[in-house]
Parts: C-alpha cells; sequence; structure tokens
C-alpha cells in the first residue's frame, strides 16, 4: 500500500489547473457528443442504432458481452478490467509520442458522449441504473484524466526535459500512479459487474 500512498502524494503535487482543464474539456466534448447523439437519432436512426451495433460489435466488447450472456462474471469482469487498464497504461506510456493521449482522451470524451446521447433516445433508465453508471463512469472517467496529464507530461519531459521533469522521473511517477488506477479500475469492474448482473437478472425475470 506504500506505492498508493506515494501515488496521492504524487497526485497532489500535480499541477491542479492542469486536471481542471482536462475535466472541462471532457464536459464540453461529453454535452456536445451527447447532444450530437440525439440529433444523430431524430435525423436518421438508422445510421444512429448501427453506430452503437458497431462499438459493441468489437472483438473485445462481444467477448464481455458473452461472458455476461454465459451469466460467467467473473470472466465478465476481468474482461472489463482488462480493456480497461490496457487502454489506461497504452494511453501513458504513450505519452512519448504527445498526440497519443490527447487522442485518447477525445475519441473517449466524444465516443461517451454519443453513445449515451444515442442510448437516451430510447431506453428507459432507472434510477438505481442510473447511480449505477453514474460511479462507475466517475471512477473510469477519473483515471482517464489521471491518465492523460500523466501521458502528456512524460511526453513533455521528452521534447523539453529539465530537473524537475525528466523522461525517467516522469515514467517512474506514472507508474506508481498506474498502480493506483488498477486498484480503481478494479473496484469499477466490480461495480459494474455485479450491477449489470442485477440489472440483467431483474429483465429476465419480468
Amino acid at each position: 500500500m506504500s506505492i498508493v500512498k506515494e501515488s496521492f502524494k504524487i497526485i497532489k503535487k500535480r499541477n491542479k489547473l492542469y486536471y481542471f482543464i482536462l475535466i472541462m474539456v471532457f464536459l464540453i466534448l461529453f454535452i456536445q457528443s451527447f447532444f450530437a447523439g440525439q440529433y444523430l437519432y431524430k435525423i436518421d436512426k438508422n445510421t444512429a442504432e448501427g453506430l452503437i451495433k458497431k462499438i459493441a460489435d468489437t472483438k473485445k466488447t462481444r467477448f464481455i458481452i458473452d461472458a455476461f450472456a454465459q451469466k460467467n462474471y467473473f470472466v465478465a469482469g476481468v474482461g472489463i478490467f482488462i480493456n480497461n487498464f490496457l487502454i489506461n497504461t497504452i494511453t501513458m506510456y504513450l505519452g512519448i509520442i504527445l498526440i497519443a493521449p490527447v487522442f485518447v482522451f477525445i475519441a473517449n470524451a466524444v465516443g461517451i458522449g454519443l453513445v449515451f446521447g444515442i442510448d437516451s433516445m430510447y431506453s428507459h433508465i432507472t434510477v438505481p441504473h442510473f447511480l449505477l453508471i453514474l460511479v462507475v463512469g466517475l471512477l473510469e472517467i477519473s483515471c482517464l484524466i489521471l491518465i492523460t496529464y500523466e501521458g502528456l507530461r512524460i511526453g513533455m519531459s521528452w521534447i523539453s526535459p529539465s530537473k524537475s521533469n525528466n523522461i525517467k522521473k516522469s515514467i517512474k511517477e506514472a507508474s506508481k500512479i498506474l498502480v493506483l488506477i488498477a486498484i480503481i479500475l478494479i473496484i469499477a469492474a466490480i461495480i459494474e459487474t455485479i450491477g449489470i448482473a442485477i440489472f440483467s437478472s431483474r429483465l429476465m425475470g419480468s
């Protein structure tokens, strides 16, 4: 747990303004994409539904969906965690290519916004379901913010190294934060798996 404590210490030292900027950019992109998704559904329902199907038909998504369908919740949960953790890890270490964290960050904000926007047009979300999405979303988005910051920091330390921010130090600190992110993503995967298992069983029973 000492690494987790070190992670929090490192995060506390980071420039809070940059965190704030990342959060605001994410919210702006998400909100714009959310309404864009709703607009797309209104003018072209087939295209909107086709977009959702394409996202659900990727190999990794299909694997998780099939695991839930077979009620193999452990495999589904592990699949969710591995998928999210790999994305976070790759995004962080590809920070050496400065554009990579920015691309993943924007793609996630826009993609999540579009999916929720389209889904909101035909899905009836209950309060418990909304709370589940909110909690899991906050955990996963928090990881995305942290990862993007660290990835950009690695990139900047590579392009313009300084005594306080050289490439070795940046990667070392980012790796410690990655441990904290892994714990957060495990918690998110457990909550998401339990939530989906409960809601799917209720739907099957109704």
